[in-house]
């Protein structure tokens, strides 16, 4: 009997180690910049993909442990934003940005993330003004005829409830995505890439490059790829 016992409970636990390896392993890709956000030292944000791009906590962001996922960062919609490394976009043809957020309120053109380059910048809005009562994702790049506006309504996130969102742009279509399910796409017009070099640590969360307000909520486990992840791999993401 206790032989029995044993060889069942050694089997419920290979099933779930095989399990557990399979969700792992649904995700092949490997982040450029990670930020669990679970820790901050100094107002210092680790990167934990290993590639060392920390990134800055400045004015009125805070550290909470109540995150989606352990530790998040709380912004005031004040003067609160996190500056990234320079150079973040230079060289991505494809990429993915992915984060968790939760809105404490949401004013017109408050950024997500603002990332400003030498020819132009790429931003993500969940409440536009143009189109108005819907979300902008924008690679600009000079000329506001071939500027692709990709949005949803903004109506799509309820206050103080947390989403995970993401914004792809592979050799052919930008993606929306929200808790794992796409919304919409659009044929590409410009590469991430395109918005040229900068050296003006002018790439930020919760800030844009003008003066609009800032973003008012929290954000948790940021990551940003470069690849377009599929459907698939978002779903996962969003699913850890």
């Amino acid at each position: 009997m206790k032989v029995k016992n044993l060889c069942l409970v050694m089997s419920v636990v290979v099933v779930t180690l095989l399990a557990a390896t399979s969700i792992g392993l649904a995700l092949d890709q490997q982040p450029l910049i990670y930020y669990s956000f679970d820790e901050i030292s100094e107002d210092v944000v680790n990167d934990e993909s290993g590639n060392g791009r920390i990134a800055l906590l400045e004015g009125g962001v805070q550290w909470t442990k109540d995150g989606y996922r352990n530790g998040a960062l709380v912004f005031d919609g004040i003067d609160g934003f996190v500056r990234l490394p320079d150079n973040v976009a230079r060289h991505l043809d494809n990429m993915t940005i992915a984060l968790w957020v939760k809105l404490s309120s949401n004013p017109m053109w408050a950024r997500v993330f603002d990332f400003q380059g030498s020819k132009g910048f790429m931003y993500l809005t969940l409440n536009a003004g143009a189109p108005e009562g819907r979300t902008r994702f924008s690679i600009y790049v000079g000329n506001p005829d071939t500027e692709p506006i990709l949005s949803i309504p903004a109506d799509t996130f309820e206050l103080d409830k947390w989403y995970h969102i993401a914004v792809t742009a592979s050799d052919t279509e930008y993606a929306f995505y929200v808790n794992g399910e796409q919304m919409a796409t659009l044929p590409v017009a410009h590469a991430p890439r395109e918005i040229g070099s900068d050296v003006v640590m002018a790439n930020y969360l919760g800030k844009s490059q003008f003066e609009d307000p800032y973003f008012h909520g929290a954000m948790d486990e940021f990551y940003l790829f470069a690849e377009a992840l599929t459907e698939a791999e978002i779903k996962e993401l969003s699913s850890r």
